[in-house]
């Protein structure tokens, strides 16, 4: 049980999609940051309870599996990238067409903007599709079956609205360099996305 407490929250509190989607959304407002910190915390429980069932099991046996989940999730952080570009632009005023935006501005679009970076995110694919199938074995006790998901919830709760609120405490300060952010974020969602693809395709390898 402590290896899986060590292990979990680490990947949880590890920079990456996650946490800069949150930071992004976070400062316009506390209260988005924490909601979009709700979403990937979503995102994380369904990664877990889906790996329960027997999604771990399904990409050791078919890794194929893996592949079309890097290259979906990858699919959707080169969108990510697209819309924060179109958005810097929008800023710099070589676009005037394109309304200018600093992500999400209603609870239901905060909460799917975590949701769905997190359902997306190559991190999350890898720790429960490797990782975290080293803790589902046959004689694993109904107890440490409701811990680790009710963990996984208690803590990413905690660490990712968290971070989105306190996001909103220091919003203003932000918001000055938010291009600054805008630009990290879509630097790190491009290098995740294209290290996936040239993984699935055997070009790192």
């Amino acid at each position: 049980m402590e290896a899986f407490i060590l292990i979990t929250a680490s990947a949880i509190m590890l920079p990456g999609p996650d946490t800069m989607q949150i930071i992004r959304v976070g400062s316009a407002s506390r209260k988005l940051g924490a909601v979009c910190g709700l979403g990937t915390t979503i995102g994380n429980l369904i990664w877990g309870v889906a790996s329960l069932l027997g999604l771990s099991v399904l990409v050791k046996t078919y890794p194929v599996v893996m592949d079309v989940l890097a290259l979906a999730g990858s699919a959707y952080l080169l969108y990510m990238v697209f819309t924060l570009v179109r958005g810097l632009v929008a800023q710099r005023g070589i676009n005037h067409t394109t309304p200018a935006t600093r992500g999400p501005d209603s609870p239901s679009t905060a909460l799917r903007a975590g949701l769905f970076t997190n359902l997306s995110n190559p991190k999350a694919l890898i720790f429960y599709g490797a990782l975290f199938s080293q803790f589902i074995t046959p004689d694993m006790s109904l107890g440490f079956a409701i811990f680790m998901p009710a963990f996984m919830l208690g803590f990413g709760l905690i660490f990712y609205c968290g971070l989105g609120y306190l996001a909103g405490v220091a919003g203003e300060k932000i918001a000055r360099y938010m291009w600054v952010v805008d630009v990290l974020a879509a630097v790190i969602f491009a290098v995740v996305a294209i290290g996936m693809i040239g993984n699935v395709l055997g070009i790192f390898s």
